[in-house]
């Protein structure tokens, strides 16, 4: 890589305190009356605490709950694919197949095309606890769950890596669903750039 291409990555990635920036006045427009230091150039364990309270107090009672269907999917994709397409520059060749799943099937449906692709390279693990949404570029599909589920750790552990915990299932919030659903489709773009 030249040293210019070099200075330019530099240059365009931002620094944690432009971050936090321009992320707390996405918060502040969620939720103006959050008692956090607005002020500060970094927020501290308080202010993440609280952020991260309110966003879980947010998917326990979505403001905007969303039905996820192949209906209401098909409406959201005509609405956000072209704002994603529009920020890469780029359209998207193939769209990808989409499943949604329940939760019973969601987490088996994963390991069963991630076996599948593991064959195919060599190697590979398995999930061990359901992602929020999951593309498989080897085999075109875009995987997410009906409601959104939620990993909660058993007993007194809150190691979000301990192999005791429960699967919540929750009402997907709009914002949030139109959230997961950019960055799924923001892979599949990706992967199509590299020719995947």
């Amino acid at each position: 890589m030249a040293p210019q291409q070099l200075q330019n990555i530099i240059a365009k990635i931002k620094q944690l305190p432009e971050v936090w920036r321009q992320d707390k006045e996405l918060v502040r427009l969620s939720h103006p009356k959050l008692g956090i230091d607005w002020n500060a150039q970094m927020p501290n364990q308080s202010d993440a605490y609280s952020i991260l309270a309110t966003k879980s107090q947010m998917w326990l009672n979505p403001a905007e709950p969303f039905e996820l269907n192949e209906r209401s999917l098909s409406d959201m994709l005509n609405i956000i694919l072209p704002e994603v397409e529009k920020v890469f520059d780029v359209k998207l060749l193939t769209e990808p197949k989409f499943e949604i799943l329940p939760q019973d099937r969601y987490l088996a449906r994963i390991n069963e095309l991630q076996r599948e692709t593991n064959a195919l390279f060599g190697y590979g693990t398995l999930c061990q606890s359901p992602p929020t949404m999951y593309h498989f570029p080897s085999h075109g599909k875009v995987l997410m769950p009906a409601k959104y589920l939620v990993r909660a750790p058993k007993g007194s552990s809150r190691d979000i890596t301990s192999a005791d915990f429960d699967v919540i299932e929750l009402e997907w919030d709009q914002p949030f669903f139109e959230e997961v659903l950019c960055e799924e489709l923001s892979h599949v773009i990706f992967r199509q750039l590299r020719g995947e």
